[in-house]
């Protein structure tokens, strides 16, 4: 049996580094940084599809909470800027129930991108509440996804 933590070098593809906090490499880097960026990207982007594929290798429940939200950071606090314009955390949500509706009680394996994304909107919206202006976290619950459904 391996370590749960020995997957976790491939989460959102991310490593732990000698600092013991984690290392986001360049691709995945790059997905976190157009998800934060002002440029608005509609629910059907290729963008979501290969941001939530990013972390199937291992499970981001496996990570430190406080490392995760150490690592994603940066994340945040550009999606604390640029939400209002983007709504990609409302949009993120969408594609969080959609992948959770699909889960089966009775399916073998664990449904990690699924869980990847519940853990990921989790450590968003924390950030979100715990930083996030007055009136943030009620417009985001407000807003529409860009271009939106669930589909």
């Amino acid at each position: 049996a391996h370590h749960p933590l020995a997957a976790a070098s491939g989460t959102m593809g991310a490593g732990f580094s000698s600092s013991g906090g984690l290392e986001i490499p360049e691709e995945t880097g790059s997905l976190l940084a157009s998800f934060a960026s002002p440029a608005t990207r509609a629910h059907s982007d290729p963008l979501w599809a290969s941001l939530l594929a990013s972390c199937d290798d291992a499970p981001l429940a496996s990570i430190d909470p406080r490392r995760l939200e150490r690592a994603l950071r940066p994340t945040c606090v550009a999606l604390c800027r640029h939400n209002r314009k983007t709504s990609h955390l409302t949009t993120l949500l969408l594609h969080a129930a959609r992948l959770l509706r699909a889960v089966r009680a009775d399916q073998a394996e664990t449904p990690t991108r699924a869980v990847n994304a519940v853990v990921f909107a989790t450590a968003l919206l924390k950030h979100l509440v715990e930083f996030g202006d007055d009136g943030a976290f009620a417009e985001v619950c407000a807003s529409p996804p860009a271009e939106g459904g669930s589909t």
